[in-house]
């Protein structure tokens, strides 16, 4: 307890009163060096306790396989493991008391800068402004000889016993992953590329039905750019009957993993659409691709009336008709040459050298010569009766000869 006392005007003090004024400053002095020791105290507990903690932090750091380093408010490094020195090639004992901007570029520590400190003083911004300094975050960093590299980096904010504040940054270099991800963008830019170079149209659809890859080709035939294909489903291009038919053959193939086939008209356009599941890491998709055979049913249907056209003309005509190979064979025969040589209609003639009895030695001179000129003629008897036989080759086909024959 300390006790207050006054001057004394009096200056006949007795001894008593002398003994009580200097006793009183004597207490008061060692409250005083007591406060001062008990201050002092706390200081050097809270100093060990501080260190304790560092050390528990510095232990840590050390067995964590990223680089790590502690940095105070003032983006000064206290702490570093050895990792960082693999890292950015720096001793961790040169790192020490230097500013975190030592391994970073330019920009990257000026903007770093600014985060932390608006971090510590801005409450307001703080969350949003942690999103951006706790990360993780991709960033450029700079290693000793000046190479600049990427980095994932993660900073975590630690309290320490004192209250003061100290973030740990954790930092991985990812150059090798970095390279991996430009080999596959490139691979995939070149997959990519050759589906978009096919003449067919090719898409790729998740469970839910949404497109997630579609081609030039099918870009172009629901007319709609790529952006607007990719995370929508087909009630955006089709109407609802074929909307339906659409959602039924898609569910039949990927809850079935059916192979849908089908020849169908879309769009004007006469297509042969194929559908198929398939499995990427554990999720279903569904692939599917049509062929426009717009171009090719014109050209077989042309074909067919054409076809019919010449066989009306062949069955049709008053000369006899044979479509004949290199060896004789006959491959087709008319009604006419049938009807000559007076044999029924379901005849079957399979070597006009043969059935005719012509010889052979003669009829190959006759083909040769129109191999040569491209056309012959001759007579020759058959059954006591004369027919001339007028030879045309036909080139680049299975047919090679025709042969028309009139009896004279």
């Amino acid at each position: 307890m300390l006790f207050k006392w006054r001057q004394v005007k009096n200056q006949n003090i007795s001894d008593n009163e002398k003994k009580l004024i200097k006793s009183n400053k004597e207490v008061q002095n060692a409250a005083s060096d007591l406060y001062d020791s008990v201050n002092e105290i706390k200081k050097i507990v809270q100093a060990n306790v501080i260190e304790e903690f560092d050390r528990r932090i510095k232990n840590i750091i050390d067995v964590i396989n990223d680089g790590v380093v502690i940095i105070d408010t003032s983006h000064k490094i206290i702490m570093a493991n050895k990792n960082i020195s693999n890292i950015f090639n720096f001793a961790v004992e040169d790192l020490i008391g230097e500013d975190l901007s030592i391994l970073m570029t330019y920009v990257d520590a000026q903007n770093h800068h600014q985060y932390l400190q608006k971090y510590l003083t801005d409450v307001d911004i703080k969350k949003d402004l942690a999103k951006l300094i706790i990360g993780p975050r991709e960033l450029n960093a700079k290693r000793k000889n000046g190479e600049i590299f990427p980095i994932d980096i993660t900073i975590t904010e630690i309290k320490r016993p004192d209250a003061s504040l100290i973030f740990m940054a954790s930092i991985r270099d990812i150059t090798k992953r970095k390279e991996q991800e430009k080999i596959l963008n490139q691979q995939k830019k070149f997959y990519h590329d050759i589906l978009d170079s096919l003449p067919i149209n090719i898409f790729l659809k998740d469970k839910d039905g949404k497109y997630i890859f579609a081609n030039n080709s099918f870009s172009n035939f629901v007319n709609h750019k790529k952006n607007d294909i990719i995370g929508f489903k087909d009630n955006k291009f089709w109407d609802y009957e074929t909307l339906e038919q659409l959602r039924k053959e898609d569910q039949a193939v990927t809850s079935r993993k059916l192979i849908f086939s089908d020849e169908k008209n879309m769009n004007n356009k006469d297509l042969i659409v194929v559908k198929k599941s398939v499995e990427i890491n554990n999720d279903v998709f569904m692939l599917g691709f049509s062929i426009d055979v717009t171009e090719k049913n014109s050209h077989k249907k042309i074909i067919e009336e054409q076809t019919l056209k010449l066989n009306a003309i062949f069955d049709n005509s008053p000369h006899g008709l044979l479509l004949i190979n290199d060896v004789g064979d006959v491959l087709e025969s008319n009604k006419c040459f049938k009807t000559m040589l007076k044999v029924p209609e379901d005849t079957i003639i399979r070597n006009i050298i043969d059935f005719c009895g012509i010889d052979r030695e003669i009829f190959f001179d006759l083909l040769n010569d129109a191999e040569e000129e491209d056309f012959s003629q001759k007579d020759f008897e058959i059954d006591d009766r004369i027919f001339r036989i007028y030879v045309t080759i036909i080139r680049n086909t299975d047919i090679n000869f025709v042969l028309t024959i009139d009896e004279i």
